[in-house]
């Protein structure tokens, strides 16, 4: 008599955003205080399907982080929009 063995695996997943290929720069975050990757705010917006008023209102309730790049351009930590997009 043969018997089968049976293994059931289970995968979670959330959600998966994928922020390659795009125009990043890595500085120091003074609200992270750490390192992190920053993008513009145009593509902060696009990526996370919102206008630049949704992202400037979630700086302004402190959610997530900004920083004047040199060429005077908005930047996005991008750790604090993923954190604070899991939010919603």
């Amino acid at each position: 008599m043969t018997t089968s063995r049976k293994r059931e695996i289970t995968i979670e997943v959330e959600r998966v955003r994928v922020v390659s290929n795009l125009k990043k720069s890595k500085s120091n975050c003074e609200s992270c205080a750490q390192e992190a990757e920053f993008i513009s705010l145009s593509n902060a917006a696009q990526i996370f399907g919102m206008n630049e008023v949704e992202v400037n209102q979630l700086a302004l309730e402190r959610l997530i982080h900004l920083k004047m790049s040199p060429h005077h351009e908005i930047l996005v930590c991008l750790p604090s929009l993923l954190i604070a997009n899991n939010c919603f």
